[in-house]
């Protein structure tokens, strides 16, 4: 490439010279003969106009000898050819020929010109003497009549023999120009690819990252310019380079000490990066570059990460027979997909076994407190005084315990995977009547009303599910309201809905705050403490609404507001018992 930059250069600078030396070798050669010819023709105009007077002072001469031999021994003297024509074309006298032997020269332009009145040069062929040459002539007046011309000429060879030794030298002038030419193209294109040739190997150098250092800035032009940006645009790519490698050092370093597996899988489904929790994970010792569904044969991973293509995903998977966590967010490049592989294992074990704890003391505790309750009952009924206001205390607690240990119970069972809804045909009349049955009393004790809307659409109407579940929750929805609500009361009301089937309870309580919100479906989480303390709530109600929901294929809304009540809705699919 340096060599073919080089050429172009010097073939360009060369060329150029040798046309300029050529058109000033034409032009300065061209005028100067021009000039010649001019000065040659105008020696011969005065000339003539010497020899023109001599002839008229002595016309006519005695005959045509006489006037011939003056014409010839003029011309000697002179070393030009003479001619004298009559005003028919003939020719009187000639200095080097005869003029009998002569043609007629009235067609001549020259002689026509002369003998019209007007002098003339011309250059032209001569069939007298068979060679080119240059001609004057101009008209003989006597008495105020033309009556002859006189022609001058000379050997146009004559001329540019003496021309040709000025020729020669400004041709060997050129050669010399030209020769200096050369060098200074040489020289001229040298100079030019040098930093060129230098930023070519310095951006070799630095592709290949073997980098020599800075280019060395020798001019104050446009390629000094050129050398001195590509200096500064090198250290700011090695600055970045070293930036993107401690980054890259940084990263690995990241993702060694990470406890979660870190994967990214590129637009062709291979791995292009794996942390090394994810090799342990998959039990390959180098997945990069490989599909990831040769590690991870799992359907359901296929279908997560196809759909993590447009939107971040998060869902359970199992691997190995452990159960992670998996995130998956899509990258900026197309295709690509960044997983990371949380470890729910432990956690779900731990999990499970506070269950089973929980599930545990609470059958074991059911037994011995219903013993107590049944004998703190038979001790009331003959107590009185202290001792019966202790046993009312006893009874209360003991009450409270059961009820507690039933909803433990009870919640351990919603979360037992695998647990089947017993699904029968619902009759929402008589449902809705054994739960108001069952409330009236209580909310009438704290003087709160309790209505029960069912449409007669609704009251016929084929719905399957699992009645208990369902009345459960209802149960639970109820005493939720009656537990927080001090005036006004309940509403109940079941509707068609879009979705499905909606079951509203609003209640006219204390309401609840806008942060506490997102956690009243946590167990054991309770809004107001100390009332919850006071009335004897355990906190696992709406939990268990929150699962009986779920296990149905539905959704709970909540709104509510401090002072303005709480309305819960529950919608369940149309196809909730298929």
């Amino acid at each position: 490439m340096k060599h073919r930059i080089f050429w172009k250069f010097f073939a360009g600078f060369f060329l150029l010279s040798v046309l300029l030396s050529l058109a000033f070798y034409a032009l300065v050669v061209g005028r100067a003969r021009t000039f010649y010819l001019r000065s040659q023709q105008e020696a011969l105009a005065r000339m003539g106009g010497l020899l023109g007077a001599e002839l008229a002072a002595a016309w006519p001469f005695g005959g045509e000898g006489t006037l011939d031999d003056f014409i010839k021994e003029k011309g000697r003297q002179a070393g030009l050819r003479l001619t004298v024509i009559d005003p028919r074309g003939r020719v009187l006298a000639d200095s080097q020929k005869d003029p009998a032997a002569m043609q007629n020269h009235a067609d001549r332009p020259e002689i026509a010109a002369a003998l019209s009145g007007r002098p003339r040069s011309e250059t032209h062929f001569s069939f007298t003497l068979r060679e080119r040459m240059l001609y004057h002539a101009l008209p003989l007046r006597t008495g105020g009549a033309t009556v002859a011309a006189l022609r001058l000429s000379l050997f146009a060879r004559d001329i540019d023999q003496m021309f040709v030794f000025w020729r020669q030298r400004v041709f060997v002038l050129l050669l010399a120009l030209l020769a200096v030419s050369f060098l200074a193209s040489l020289a001229l294109s040298r100079n030019l690819t040098r930093p060129i040739r230098e930023l070519a190997r310095a951006a070799r150098d630095f592709g290949g990252g073997r980098w020599r250092g800075h280019v060395p800035v020798r001019r104050r032009d446009e390629l000094g310019e050129l050398a001195a940006e590509f200096n500064a645009m090198a250290d700011r790519q090695l600055a970045a380079l070293n930036g993107l490698e401690r980054s890259q050092h940084e990263l690995e370093a990241i993702l060694g000490s990470a406890s979660d597996g870190l994967l990214v899988i590129d637009a062709q489904e291979r791995v292009a990066r794996a942390g090394p929790r994810f090799s342990q994970l998959v039990g390959v010792a180098d997945p990069l570059g490989r599909p990831y569904w040769e590690m991870l044969r799992s359907a359901e991973f296929a279908d997560l990460v196809r759909r993590a293509a447009k939107q971040d995903i998060r869902s359970e998977v199992e691997i190995n027979g452990r159960t992670y966590l998996a995130s998956l967010s899509p990258l900026p490049a197309p295709g690509g997909t960044v997983v990371t592989f949380h470890d729910l294992s432990a956690s779900r074990h731990l999990e499970k076994e506070k269950k089973d704890f929980v599930a545990n003391v609470s059958h074991e505790l059911r037994t011995p407190l219903t013993a107590i309750k049944g004998f703190a009952e038979t001790l009331a009924e003959e107590a009185s005084g202290d001792a019966r206001k202790y046993l009312d205390i006893i009874l209360r607690h003991a009450d409270r315990l059961i009820e507690l240990t039933q909803d433990l119970l009870a919640l351990a069972e919603l979360e037992e995977k695998g647990i089947a809804l017993r699904r029968e045909v619902i009759d929402w009349q008589e449902l809705l009547t054994g739960v108001r049955v069952l409330f009236e009393r209580k909310f009438a004790g704290k003087n709160l009303s309790l209505q029960v809307s069912l449409p007669a659409d609704l009251a016929a109407m084929d719905f399957m599910g699992d009645r208990y579940r369902l009345e459960q929750m209802l149960i639970n929805l109820l005493d939720n309201a009656l537990r927080y609500t001090e005036q006004g009361g309940a509403f109940v009301r079941l509707r068609r809905d879009e979705g499905g089937l909606a079951i509203t309870v609003r209640d006219s309580g204390i309401g609840i705050p806008a942060e506490d919100l997102p956690r009243i479906f946590e167990r054991f989480f309770v809004v107001d403490k100390a009332r919850s303390r006071r009335s004897g709530g355990t906190g696992l109600g709406l939990s268990i609404v929150k699962h009986i929901v779920r296990l149905h294929g539905g959704r709970i809304d909540v709104t509510s507001a401090p002072g303005e009540g709480t309305e819960f809705t529950v919608t369940l699919p149309p196809a909730a018992g298929d």
